[in-house]
């Protein structure tokens, strides 16, 4: 198989080569220039890296990469743009539990769940791809505080404590958010200064 890296034949990888030594390759020729890959098309068909370490065979794979920096500035800017709309939810949400909307609460704390899972997901990511030194003491207190309304919630929700679910989504959920987006916040600004 033939592999092009951004539009350039890559030939130093022999046609017997596998597809795991292909994506061995390519990666590390990614990182060794401060990118990662971003797209990949084999015989002209998109594909995942698992879909194409699965791959038999194939003509030519097509590799398109982004430069790490450029990846966590703009996962940074779209986790910062979300935490607004996470704070409303939070607070909308406990005012749903405080208005015996618990179906309604329930169902939009779900979802709101989900989308802190995601903007954490971004902060680990983005700390572990650029080695920001926020201090680990720091990250760690962000997460067990993070862990610990979470669980208050789950006990309170199962003992159907709801008007005091509201108030633990205000006075311990979302000082923590605050925190996690204050570092989100601090790793934005770190990117967006020349270095």
């Amino acid at each position: 198989m033939k592999v092009w890296i951004d539009g350039r034949e890559h030939p130093e990888l022999p046609s017997s080569a596998t597809a795991l030594e292909i994506m061995e390759a390519v990666k590390a020729d990614a990182a060794r220039s401060g990118h990662v890959v971003t797209g990949l098309r084999v015989d002209g068909v998109e594909m995942d890296e698992e879909a194409f370490l699965g791959l038999s065979g194939g003509l030519a794979a097509h590799f398109t990469l982004a430069p790490v920096r450029l990846l966590v500035r703009e996962s940074l800017e779209e986790a910062l743009a979300y935490i607004p709309r996470l704070r409303r939810g939070i607070e909308d949400i406990a005012g749903h539990f405080e208005q015996g909307e618990t179906s309604r609460a329930r169902s939009q704390l779900s979802e709101a769940m989900d989308g802190l899972d995601w903007t954490l997901k971004i902060y680990e990511r983005c700390t572990a791809l650029t080695a920001e030194l926020i201090p680990e003491a720091e990250e760690h207190a962000i997460r067990e505080g993070l862990l610990n309304a979470l669980n208050r919630l789950i006990g309170l929700m199962g003992e159907k404590r709801y008007p005091e679910m509201a108030l633990a989504l205000r006075q311990e959920l979302l000082p923590n958010i605050e925190a996690l987006a204050a570092n989100l916040g601090r790793l934005a600004q770190s990117r967006a200064t020349p270095q």
